[in-house]
């Protein structure tokens, strides 16, 4: 998987609201506790404020809705392509 591609799964599971371990994110994803907070910083980088709290793990500082292609086909009549 891609750097962005996996910055952009983990910002998913935090989408879903609530703390997320940060070894539940890398077992989920394949990578390693460490390979995670990497990506969280990279996400930080976006502009995208995250918690980390010892113990709990990481959560978005606001609730986020992501755009998907599939959401964004269910909610236009113009087909996109």
């Amino acid at each position: 998987m891609r750097e962005h591609q996996m910055k952009l799964a983990i910002l998913t599971r935090l989408a879903t609201g609530g703390f997320h371990s940060g070894e539940t994110l890398g077992e989920d994803l394949g990578i390693s506790r460490a390979a995670v907070s990497k990506h969280i910083k990279g996400i930080q980088e976006w502009g995208v404020d995250i918690f980390r709290v010892q113990g709990k793990g990481y959560q978005l500082a606001q609730p986020m809705e992501l755009l998907s292609e599939k959401r964004l086909a269910e909610s236009v009549s113009t087909r996109l392509s």
